[in-house]
């Protein structure tokens, strides 16, 4: 521990500098350091930006769920499932309906009512 402690006092007042090679590589670990920096601030915004866009798409869907739970509207309509034909006696209860943004078509859940 003396040992080193004195060779660090030997080179604190020593007169010399640094060789180049020392300095070369000084500057290279300290570039890969900043290059490090930079892709880590750019990934991280990168992450935040998707990050909203989904909380975005996310409660524009739970709003689209929860205005179609709180509709009062009743219609005419006709439903088959190729086994069942909805009669005018009877009635459907929707849960939600959605329009899938990716196909474009409308995205319904619904259940027969029981009478």
């Amino acid at each position: 521990m003396k040992d080193l402690k004195n060779k660090i006092i030997i080179r604190l007042k020593s007169s010399g500098g640094e060789s180049i090679g020392e300095v070369l590589v000084a500057v290279l670990i300290a570039s890969v350091a900043l290059i490090m920096l930079a892709t880590m601030i750019m990934y991280s915004t990168n992450m935040i930006r998707n990050s909203r866009n989904k909380m975005k798409e996310y409660y524009q869907a739970n709003e689209s769920l929860a205005s179609v739970a709180n509709a009062d509207d009743s219609a005419d309509i006709t439903v088959s499932d190729g086994t069942h034909n909805l009669t005018d006696d009877e009635s459907i209860t929707v849960y939600y309906s959605v329009n899938d943004k990716y196909t474009n078509t409308s995205v319904v859940a619904y259940k027969l009512s029981e009478s």
